[in-house]
This record gives structure tokens, C-alpha cells and sequence, in this order.
């Protein structure tokens, strides 16, 4: 839990320290990367973490096949994305997106190369690894990048938050999951293999335009500024729900693996456990509704004082 805790922290006080600093339509930028970021990931992952979570990513048939074609692709992805930079800034009219972008793609082929390590480490539930992982990294990447953000004010300091952040998590992934073997390269790359997890892929993506592609939808019809106030408030608020999502799968997976066989408490502890988040949720988006007037203002500055509305709508959406 306090893992967690101190993941959250160091990727939301960044936004925020930055966002402080900055117009809405420079912090633009920042979540177009974002946003980006993550739809280039759905498509270069294509569903496969959830096959190798299942089969084991050191005893998958597939397991190779999803890191050797999965960075291959990633590489060729951001050769063409860092090419079209420039026409993707005219397009959207972002100032400084260019070099955000240039600075920002290669944190894919690190995402796209954690894939098969964090599926062996899930399937071996290590999941306090994986949470002290990710909170030791994040504070690590997140104490340069803020140093640097105050002593030049360039938001180029986001994109080496997460080019530092995935580089740790990539190596504390491979050495914990000890993958690196002989039998794990005697396997067969395959282009089949890779595309086994369309059906999840699928899923995921019909996800993904209900919750991140709107931000794209933003940046087209109502600019920068407009997409950097909807980004930002949509982020704290999916922070706090991501947070006390991931804490009750922790806690909850157990009881669903001993429950597998039982549809029908599977089904009891699905809605118990829905029930609890709303419990937890409503109160905290009900206090975040009523002070919202008063603490946008005081973290983020006057400039920001547009986007309370929009906080305030996106908390009882």
C-alpha cells in the first residue's frame, strides 16, 4: 500500500509541479504525449501481457516472439511518429509538441520490452516486487527530472521523467524475473505467436476509446489549452480511482484464484467488491467536488482557475 502511495505521488506532484509553471496550452503538450504514449503501447503489446500473465513469460512458446517482434515494431513506430513531429504539431496546434515528442517515443520500446518480465513476475504474484519496483523507480526518476524542471522551467523534463522511470523498471523487471536463460532464446519468433492476443487486444482497444482517445478528440476541435485542462483533471481524479482499484486487486486476488472454479462467488465478490470502492470513492470525489473552488487555484495558480468547472463535472460523471 504505501508502495503505491509513493508511485501516485511522484508521477502526480511532477504534473502538478509542472502545470504549475506552465500555461494550460504548454502543459498541452504533455498530455498529448501521454495520451499518445498510451495508445502506442495498446497497439505494440496487442494483448499478449494478459496471455503470458496466464502461460508464464520464462515457459511461453510466445514469450520471445512478443519481446523481439514487439521492440522491432516499437522502433519502427517511433522512426515514423518522430518523422511526422512536425506536421503532428501543425495538425493540432501544440506549441513545443515537436520536441516533446522527439524527447518522449522512445520510452516505447522500454514499455514494449517490460512485457514478458512483469507477465512472469504477476504469474508468480510477486506483487509487493512489482510495487516496490515501481515506487522505487518512480521516486528515482522523479528527483532528477524535478530538479531539473525548477532549474530550467523545460517541460522536456516530463519526457526524461519516463525515459529514466522505464529504464529502471526495465532492468529491475529482467533481474527479478530471471527470464534471461537459454531455454527462454532457443525459442522459435514467430509473427502468429505475436498476434495470438487479438481478442484481448480487441477489448482493450474498445476500452481505450471510451477513456483515452477522447483526449485526441479534445486536442483536434478544441485546442491546446482546452485539452491540457481536461487532461490534467481527468488524471487526478483516474489517479485516486487507479489507486484504491489497484490496492482491492491486490488484496482480492487471492480470493478470486481459490474462487475460480465457483461462478457464483466469483460473482459475490465481484459485487462485494464493487460496493467497497463505491464506498471508498464517493466520499472522497464528494470532498474533492466542494473543495475543488478553492484548491485548484491554490496548487495550480490563476491561470488554471478554467478547468475547475471541468473538475468538478468529471468528479460526478
Amino acid at each position: 500500500l504505501f508502495s503505491r502511495v509513493l508511485a501516485a505521488a511522484a508521477t502526480l506532484s511532477l504534473h502538478i509541479l509542472i502545470a504549475r509553471a506552465v500555461t494550460p496550452a504548454e502543459y498541452g503538450s504533455i498530455a498529448f504525449l501521454v495520451t499518445v504514449l498510451a495508445i502506442l503501447f495498446l497497439l505494440l503489446s496487442f494483448g499478449n501481457e494478459p496471455l503470458l500473465v496466464r502461460e508464464g513469460g520464462g515457459s511461453s512458446p510466445r514469450a520471445l516472439s512478443v519481446v523481439v517482434l514487439g521492440f522491432g515494431f516499437a522502433i519502427a513506430v517511433v522512426a515514423g511518429a518522430a518523422a511526422a513531429a512536425g506536421s503532428i504539431e501543425t495538425l493540432f496546434r501544440i506549441p513545443g509538441l515537436e520536441r516533446l515528442l522527439l524527447w518522449g517515443l522512445p520510452v516505447l520500446p522500454l514499455q514494449v520490452l517490460q512485457t514478458a518480465p512483469r507477465a512472469e513476475l504477476l504469474r508468480r504474484q510477486e506483487f509487493a516486487r512489482l510495487a516496490r519496483t515501481d515506487a522505487m523507480s518512480s521516486i528515482l526518476a522523479w528527483v532528477p527530472a524535478s530538479v531539473f524542471f525548477v532549474l530550467t522551467g523545460d517541460i522536456a523534463a516530463f519526457a526524461f521523467y519516463l525515459l529514466a522511470l522505464h529504464l529502471l523498471r526495465l532492468a529491475a523487471y529482467w533481474k527479478a524475473s530471471a527470464l534471461l536463460s537459454a531455454r527462454f532464446f532457443h525459442q522459435s519468433i514467430r509473427i502468429r505467436s505475436f498476434l495470438a492476443g487479438w481478442r484481448i487486444f480487441s477489448i482493450d482497444s474498445a476500452t481505450y476509446l471510451t477513456t483515452t482517445f477522447d483526449d485526441l478528440v479534445v486536442a483536434g476541435n478544441l485546442g491546446a489549452a482546452m485539452l491540457g485542462i481536461y487532461h490534467l483533471c481527468y488524471r487526478v481524479i483516474a489517479v485516486a480511482q487507479e489507486f484504491f482499484a489497484g490496492v482491492l486487486r491486490l488484496l482480492s486476488y487471492p480470493r478470486y484464484v481459490e474462487a475460480a472454479s465457483d461462478r457464483e462467488r466469483v460473482y459475490r465478490l465481484f459485487c462485494a467488491d464493487t460496493r467497497f470502492m463505491n464506498a471508498i470513492l464517493l466520499p472522497v470525489l464528494a470532498i474533492a467536488f466542494a473543495t475543488a473552488d478553492s484548491a485548484i487555484p491554490m496548487l495550480l495558480g490563476d491561470s488554471w482557475s478554467g478547468s475547475i468547472f471541468i473538475f468538478q463535472m468529471l468528479t460526478i460523471e
